[in-house]
């Protein structure tokens, strides 16, 4: 049975490194770390067939039998659900925008509207917390705020454009001070 016991420790191997880049991901949804994700869907599927090969090879020579040939191969294929379930959620985190707002003003706010892509409202952010909102990027769009503080009305533009599966991870701080427009 080494051959599938190689075929589970090649499948659980996979999956773990699979799943390593998909939380990595989640916490730095970057190109790079898509590009790292692709290149190693490309190189599994290439270990994986250079198995499948290796095992109709040592079958048709008589090595193995048919169980541990369909056992090897059955192993090694429970991993193609696995990618297709982390290719979607890839695909899923790149359609929204996870900001956290940092209240710096040095006073609490009532309101702050979000706008743009979604139209959602944090409300009672104290001064230095902070709320992370998710935001769907339905199109081509941008991001911007409006609040009180003080009686003054604030605008500021968080995200300037933002396309569809063009997901980030950022943070935004609202400061004592009006940036510059």
């Amino acid at each position: 049975m080494p051959n599938f016991k190689f075929a589970a420790a090649l499948a659980i191997s996979l999956f773990i490194i699979g799943t390593g880049i998909l939380i990595w991901f989640y916490f730095n949804p970057s190109s790079f770390v898509a590009f790292v994700a692709y290149q190693f869907t490309i190189l599994a599927i290439i270990v994986n067939w250079i198995y499948a090969g290796v095992l109709l090879f040592n079958f048709l020579k008589a090595r193995i039998s048919i169980p541990v040939l369909l056992k090897s191969l059955g192993v090694t294929v429970l991993n193609i659900p696995v990618g297709i379930l982390y290719a979607y959620i890839m695909v899923w985190l790149l359609s929204y925008a996870r900001i956290t707002f940092k209240n710096s003003t040095g006073t609490d706010l009532g309101i702050i509207r979000i706008e743009g892509c979604q139209e959602k409202e944090i409300t009672d952010l104290k001064n230095d917390d902070s709320r992370t909102v998710w935001i769907k990027i339905p199109g081509d769009c941008a991001i911007t705020i409006a609040y009180d503080i003080n009686g003054e009305q604030r605008r500021e533009t968080v995200i300037g454009y933002l396309v569809p599966e063009g997901g980030i991870k950022a943070t935004f701080e609202l400061k004592k001070e009006v940036r510059s427009k």
